[in-house]
């Protein structure tokens, strides 16, 4: 039992279920039939798993010389090998269950996650690490798109981009400084603690602001944008005030918010 929860942990539960979950959402708002919405979550699931397996396993020295032991790999929790294992089973498993969907969506689903293994195997530790998170996000509402019959619009698949690029700055700001120390250069490190705090919400708040004018009115757009801009500057409070972890959580819940825009809009799940 303790490894399986080893396990389960080092898959970066929290931002995995999240993305998860407002990928099933948004599919279930688009009307897809129980079959592909499973298909869907499943292969989403997957995919996530294996990103966080394969950093968790990547990392793990660099976690170790931090002293990082709410990590399973550094507390013994769980094997460097079986998380290794677990990742090179996960990896072709999001694949495959993308399959039933169609070529195209499995295609999608293949670029989705090799852009963000690309991120573990390197690219975080440069001045490109926000570019496999806009590539991967941006790539989460073309594959919804595509597994219910329809082309995600541009300006829906550039709004999943921002998204992805202000979830990695946050993302990175509690191991700012000693992953510093390491030698890892990625732009959150570049820009520092404030500006990438700063960054990242005018980010979330440029997305806020295309999704909302993009996808039209409805009637439950306005309150779901309010939710979404008070998180914003919760984000903001909380991240120059010290609080990075919180900051991160409170980004995730501005992403849900700014997503249940786009379903409360009366056009934007169209198409």
């Amino acid at each position: 039992m303790g490894v399986a929860l080893g396990a389960l942990r080092a898959t970066h539960p929290l931002p995995a279920a999240a993305v998860t979950a407002l990928v099933g959402l948004v599919t279930a708002a688009r009307g897809a039939d129980p079959a592909t919405l499973g298909w869907v979550i499943a292969s989403a699931a997957a995919g996530q798993a294996s990103v966080g397996w394969s950093n968790d396993y990547l990392d793990r020295e660099h976690d170790a010389g931090g002293g990082r032991r709410e990590k399973p790999l550094v507390s013994g929790e769980v094997r460097p090998r079986t998380v290794l294992v677990l990742a090179m089973v996960a990896l072709p498993l999001s694949l495959a269950l993308s399959v039933p969907l169609g070529l195209r969506e499995a295609g999608t689903m293949f670029f989705a996650v090799a852009s963000a293994w690309a991120y573990n195997l390197g690219l975080k530790a440069t001045a490109l690490s926000w570019l496999p998170y806009a590539v991967s996000f941006g790539l989460a509402p073309a594959y919804i798109w595509l597994a219910t019959d329809g082309i995600a619009p541009a300006w829906l698949v550039a709004g999943g981009a921002l998204l992805g690029v202000a979830a990695h700055l946050l993302n990175v700001i509690p191991d700012l400084e000693w992953d510093r120390a390491a030698g890892v250069r990625g732009l959150p490190h570049r820009l520092g603690l404030r500006g990438s705090i700063l960054l990242a919400c005018l980010i979330l708040a440029a997305a806020l602001v295309l999704i909302l004018g993009a996808a039209g009115a409805g009637a439950w757009s306005v309150p779901a944008a309010f939710l979404a801009a008070v998180l914003i500057g919760a984000v903001a409070w909380s991240g120059l005030t010290g609080r990075t972890g919180m900051s991160f959580r409170l980004a995730i819940g501005a992403a849900g918010a700014i997503v249940l825009v786009l379903i409360a809009s009366r056009f934007g799940l169209s198409g």
